[in-house]
C-alpha cells in the first residue's frame, strides 16, 4: 500500500496536532492564551520554580509523543471497527493500517514522521 498515504496523514497528525498542541502549551506558559483555562493553568503553574517550567516544556514533545502513540496503536488494534481512509489527491487508502506495519512505529527513528514533519524534534 502507499507510502504517500501514510505520509500524507503523517504530516498532517505532526503539524497539526502534534506541534499545534506544543505550540498552544508553550503560549500559555508564556502567558499569550489570555483564556479563563489558561489562566487557572497559568496560577497553578505560577507555583513552580522557572527550573520546573523549562523541564515541564521539555517535555511537552514527549507528552504529545506518548498521546499519539497511544491513539495511533488503538487504531490498529480496532482496524475493522474504525478506519483511517486516506486521499492523497492520485489515490485513496481505504484503511491506512493495512498500508503500515503499525502506525505508532511510523512516529519514530530519522525516517520517522516526528523527523521529517515537526518542528519540534528531540533535541530542538
Amino acid at each position: 500500500m502507499s507510502k504517500a498515504a501514510l505520509d500524507h496523514f503523517g504530516e498532517f497528525l505532526i503539524q497539526q496536532v502534534r506541534d499545534q498542541s506544543i505550540v498552544h502549551w508553550e503560549m500559555i506558559l508564556s502567558g499569550q492564551m489570555k483564556g479563563e483555562r489558561s489562566q487557572k493553568l497559568r496560577e497553578l503553574l505560577s507555583q513552580c520554580s522557572q527550573e520546573d517550567l523549562r523541564m515541564f516544556q521539555s517535555l511537552l514533545p514527549e507528552i504529545a509523543d506518548t498521546v499519539l502513540h497511544y491513539l495511533l496503536q488503538g487504531f490498529d488494534e480496532v482496524e475493522d471497527e474504525i478506519k483511517i481512509t486516506v486521499d492523497t489527491g492520485s489515490e485513496q487508502v481505504a484503511s491506512l493500517s493495512e498500508a503500515s506495519d503499525g502506525l505508532a512505529g511510523e512516529l519514530y527513528t530519522e525516517e520517522g514522521w516526528i523527523a521529517r514533519f515537526s518542528e519540534y524534534t528531540p533535541g530542538n
